[in-house]
């Protein structure tokens, strides 16, 4: 009587061809997850910097400092579209950075931070005050985080438009 133990060499080749078919199905849903992951840390990197900007101009300390802070919350609220690293060194820009825990207000330490490759590569953060909301969106983004286009909002009533959001 014969003892086999072992798998025959045919098994084998099946077993492999199951999951390279598995792993040939799996690696894009994979792809798709991993890019999904990565447009949703960008609006929750917006998410905590509108956050921060709403907290920091509701501060009494901010709005009562002796620098560019009134200036600057009252550029904010003003309704106009404000590029970040147009705001300058101030009580109001220290309070934001210290809730967000980096230099908010500087293009290459967002873009360090974006996780999104094109905007990584492209963004530059904005906010305005539109309908009665503060929204912060990452322009050169893009939300769909797959097709690689380089997508421009003008103003707040234009962020749907592709771009990675907040508000």
């Amino acid at each position: 009587m014969k003892n086999n133990k072992g798998f025959s060499l045919v098994e084998l080749i099946i077993v492999i061809a199951i999951l390279a078919i598995l792993v040939g199905v799996m690696v894009p849903l994979l792809y798709i997850y991993v890019t999904r992951t990565k447009v949703s840390a960008d609006v929750q990197l917006c998410d905590s910097i509108q956050e921060a900007i709403v907290i920091a101009m509701s501060d009494p300390n901010v709005v009562n400092a002796e620098d560019s802070s009134k200036s600057q919350i009252d550029l904010l609220a003003s309704g106009g579209r404000v590029e970040l690293d147009t705001i300058s060194e101030s009580e109001f820009s220290r309070c934001v950075n210290d809730i967000v825990g980096y230099d908010v207000f500087s293009v290459a330490d967002n873009r360090n931070h974006f996780t999104t490759q094109i905007a990584r590569e492209n963004g530059e953060m904005f906010t305005q005050y539109y309908d009665g909301k503060y929204y912060v969106w990452i322009n050169g983004s893009d939300a769909s985080g797959r097709d690689n286009t380089i997508n421009i909002a003008n103003d707040a009533s234009d962020v749907g438009n592709g771009v990675i959001y907040s508000y």
